[in-house]
């Protein structure tokens, strides 16, 4: 057998794969078309073009044509959100998997994070949530915070001034965080108990702590609201008993320091 036969050969083995392999997915679509019939001759409704993921996507990897295409959809089934444009959709990073055949929604491929400007007398710090932070990803904007730090079964008052100016869902191996506006006179502290992963975050109602106390720590804690005038102090019998024996007024104030010896106080007459 000459090499040019081989050759020859080989070819016209490869050409028979190939075509062996593309009637093969021909014959893939054309199942999938006669499933997407039955469904929309099952569900009716008005056919939509949404886009959808060719196959299995992680967070970080962007929206193209290697990635998802557009499909007819019944309107009635489309989730709210859906993108319905592959070319206005190009270059978008995804925030969320998606498995294949799933529509890419607004959730999965919206901004990662989003901010608030930097209050005056604070310092913007990022904290990454976890189980027992006690706060998610989802608190609001502006939403304000207090923050504690619980050590050796102690807990004590980091801050009653955080506010919440920017959120992160995260992607790929970096979880959820939030940044928080930290006071200056509690910024040691709250960087102490976030480095040492003591540091815990709740969300307290509205108006339950003084704003004037906000940034003060465990300072803020021990300041009254209203405090509370102190009472009056009581009159002492003995210093009435000793002016009825000196021959004073018995409401008269007696110094404590006084010159008159005990000796001279005359001792009361049977």
């Amino acid at each position: 057998m000459s090499k040019r036969f081989r050759l020859i050969l080989s070819a016209a083995f490869g050409v028979l794969a190939l075509m062996a392999c593309l009637g093969y997915g021909e014959q893939v679509r054309a199942e999938a078309e006669t499933d997407r019939a039955e469904a929309l001759e099952r569900y009716g409704g008005e056919l939509v073009g949404i886009v959808v993921a060719t196959h299995d996507l992680e967070p970080g990897e962007k929206v193209d044509s290697l990635t998802c295409e557009e499909r007819d959809w019944v309107a009635e089934l489309v989730p709210d959100g859906a993108l319905t444009s592959l070319e206005e959709s190009l270059g978008l990073t995804l925030t969320s998997p998606v498995s294949a055949g799933t529509p890419i929604t607004q959730t999965a491929v919206r901004e990662d994070s989003a901010t608030l400007p930097i209050p005056e007398g604070t310092v913007a710090m990022s904290v990454a949530l976890g189980d027992k932070t006690g706060v998610g990803p989802d608190v609001a904007l502006g939403t304000t915070l207090v923050g504690y730090r619980v050590l050796d079964g102690e807990t004590r008052t980091v801050s009653t001034g955080l506010t919440v100016i920017g959120t992160s869902e995260g992607s790929g191996a970096s979880g959820p965080s939030i940044t928080v506006a930290v006071p200056l006179g509690d910024v040691a502290a709250f960087i102490a108990a976030a480095t040492d992963g003591t540091l815990r975050l709740v969300q307290p109602a509205d108006g339950l702590y003084d704003p004037d106390a906000q940034g003060s720590g465990d300072a803020a804690d021990a300041i009254p609201s209203d405090p509370v005038a102190p009472s009056e102090v009581p009159a002492v019998e003995g210093d009435a008993a000793i002016g009825d024996a000196l021959g004073e007024d018995p409401g008269a104030e007696i110094p404590l320091s006084s010159d008159v010896p005990i000796e001279a106080i005359p001792e009361e007459q049977p």
